[in-house]
């Protein structure tokens, strides 16, 4: 099952490997990104990120959508990791579903609307999280679990 679908512009580090797998049980961690996928030496340098209890893998947008439809994320615990909120919007439109979205770091050029040290979004992001709004998907800023979520306000949205 799906644990926890984030977007980290980082993709695989200790947030994710020593805070959020471990606290979620997971047993997967599945990076979701044509940029990376395209790439047999980036995708091996994500991979290796990976443990005996943790199998980490890259496929792209379409694939995991694929990938979902098939069921292949019903077994173990399963955490997506995207890129940025481009690669949201291309996911769902190709089929993969979730209700919720962790923001855990969009730095970007560091421009923006500011929301955390972390979390920066631009006017494209915000078009994207309006959307998710729309569709009553959950989005949370959070970095680690253990802390306190926070929820975007309205105008971060681009409402």
């Amino acid at each position: 099952m799906i644990s926890l679908v984030r977007v980290d512009d980082r993709l695989i580090h200790g947030q994710v490997t020593v805070g959020w797998a471990p606290y979620l049980n997971a047993t997967r961690i599945i990076v979701v990104s044509d940029r990376l996928a395209a790439d047999p030496v980036l995708t091996s340098i994500v991979k290796a990120g990976g443990t005996a209890a943790l199998q980490v893998d890259v496929v792209g947008i379409e694939e995991a959508a694929r990938l979902f439809d098939v069921g292949e994320f019903e077994s173990g615990r399963v955490i997506l990791l995207l890129e940025s909120m481009g690669d949201v919007r291309r996911a769902l439109e190709a089929g993969l579903c979730f209700t919720s979205l962790n923001l855990g770091g969009l730095r970007g050029s560091g421009e923006g609307l500011r929301v955390t040290d972390a979390v920066f979004l631009s006017p494209a992001d915000r078009d994207v999280l309006r959307d998710l709004r729309l569709m009553e998907i959950v989005v949370e800023v959070r970095l680690m679990p253990g802390d306190r979520p926070s929820y975007l306000p309205e105008r971060a949205g681009g409402e």
